[in-house]
């Protein structure tokens, strides 16, 4: 559940500044996605944990600090795709078949770039 935890906080710190920073945005979108280590052939198979829309006015009025960040998460999204499995709720990776755009996505991030 920690890294759930982890995972929301980082989108929901995300969103905030994003919608700080740009006032006249209505909503915002995001995706996390897994820095992968290299494969035995150098490749990168990065996965996505979560994808996310979220509306400005959705955000007003969430206790920010008396609520659980993977709850503000499922509670504040007008779009959310994520899957957890297990008691512990563990984030899995996205089955991405029918998914281009983020498949697309993925093949857009530049790792050496990030130095990842």
């Amino acid at each position: 559940m920690w890294h759930a935890t982890a995972v929301a906080g980082c989108i929901l710190v995300t969103v905030k500044e994003a919608f700080a920073v740009a006032p006249g945005l209505n909503s915002v979108r995001i995706v996390a996605a897994t820095t992968p280590e290299r494969d035995a052939y150098g490749n990168r198979h990065p996965d996505v944990l979560v994808a996310a829309r979220f509306e400005r006015d959705w955000l007003d009025g969430v206790q920010w600090t008396t609520t659980e960040s993977a709850r503000i998460l499922n509670d504040v999204t007008s779009e959310l795709q994520l899957k957890q499995v297990g008691v512990s709720k563990t984030l899995t990776p996205l089955p991405l078949d029918e998914q281009p755009e983020l498949q697309a996505l993925l093949s857009a991030i530049d790792y050496e770039e990030l130095g990842a």
